[in-house]
């Protein structure tokens, strides 16, 4: 693999006080000065962030990709496990980067997607996809977390966080999950969990766009449990949560009506019947082989017994506003064009 000669840098330190912090350069110190050519040449360089002031994306080296013990999210593992990072102008990339993968790009005009086949998994938050993205990997399926470059690209792009913008943002999205895939040996078959903040209409209209045959789940929740989660773990406004349930449904109605492959996903089914979810997505054989680590999987599920709590606990007054919201101006017609009853 021959790589352009970008500048490559020794990490000297991390910097980010909350984990769940969208990943950015600042995360990091690093030694100014370059490495001399051929330096990380043992390490596996993936996609971290953009950087706009040096025009730059930001790539991590690390040992392994994936790690032998990964975190719950990739973006943990590219903060705590790289070594050195590699800055690679942002107009540059997907020249740069496509000839040393070796690997063919989608060809849009045609409606063809090379590479693996690709499961891409939104949700509004809370719903059970750190769970999806456990269960898919449990059946063999090389799942990959909440890569936070993906998210990075969406929201500068839909922001117009980016000035100027880079030339070719559909080049430069492809040359980046096209990266990450090659990092992660490219896999027959790949599962891509997206943030929340991803899972928004313009998002979604960008990835079908360019990868129409991959399929797409898009996970919900009942609304009172799912609003108390996040009213009272993260202190989540009202306004934000009706925007995080009002953009998944815009996206998963719009990508059943372009025709795509969808799955509705309810966290309660996944709860009844995890094994369910893989049905139609890997063959029987694995959903059978994956059975004993499926009970393991549940174990870990971070919305588990979370409304096990004592009655008098106190309801954020945010998501009594939500549920307001929800109990009068809930987007109705959306929910009964996708069947889904929250």
């Amino acid at each position: 693999m021959t790589i352009p000669d970008w500048p490559v840098h020794r990490i000297t330190g991390r910097n980010k006080q909350n984990l769940s912090a969208p990943s950015a350069l600042r995360n990091f110190t690093f030694d100014p000065e370059p490495l001399a050519p051929g330096a990380g040449d043992g390490l596996v360089f993936t996609p971290y962030a953009l950087d706009p002031e040096l025009r730059a994306v930001v790539e991590v080296g690390m040992p392994r990709v994936p790690p032998a013990r990964p975190r719950a999210f990739f973006y943990m593992d590219q903060f705590h496990d790289a070594e050195m990072l590699r800055l690679a102008p942002v107009d540059d990339y997907a020249a740069g980067i496509a000839p040393a993968l070796a690997a063919p790009q989608e060809t849009p005009e045609e409606g063809a997607d090379e590479g693996p086949e690709r499961i891409f998994v939104f949700s509004i938050g809370r719903a059970g996809s750190t769970l999806v993205s456990q269960i898919l990997g449990a059946a063999g399926i090389a799942s990959l977390s909440e890569p936070d470059v993906l998210l990075d690209l969406g929201q500068r792009k839909r922001l117009a966080a980016f000035d100027p913008a880079p030339a070719d943002w559909d080049a430069l999205y492809r040359a980046s999950l096209d990266a990450l895939e090659a990092a992660f040996g490219r896999p027959a078959q790949l599962a891509v969990k997206f943030r929340a903040q991803s899972s928004n209409l313009f998002h979604v209209r960008a990835m079908l766009r360019l990868y129409p045959r991959a399929r797409y789940v898009f996970l919900f929740r009942e609304a009172e449990p799912w609003s108390l989660s996040f009213t009272r773990k993260f202190g989540f406004q009202a306004e934000t949560l009706k925007w995080l349930m009002t953009e998944n449904l815009k996206a998963a109605t719009h990508a059943r009506k372009a025709g795509a492959d969808v799955r509705i996903v309810d966290y309660a089914d996944i709860v009844r019947a995890p094994d369910r979810l893989l049905a139609g997505l890997v063959r029987p054989e694995a959903i059978a082989a994956a059975a004993p680590v499926l009970q393991e999987v549940m174990q870990r599920d971070s919305q588990h017994g979370l409304f096990d709590r004592p009655k008098q606990d106190a309801v954020p007054p945010e998501h009594a506003r939500f549920m307001d919201w929800w109990q009068n101006d809930r987007p109705r017609a959306m929910l009964e064009q996708l069947g889904l009853k929250l």
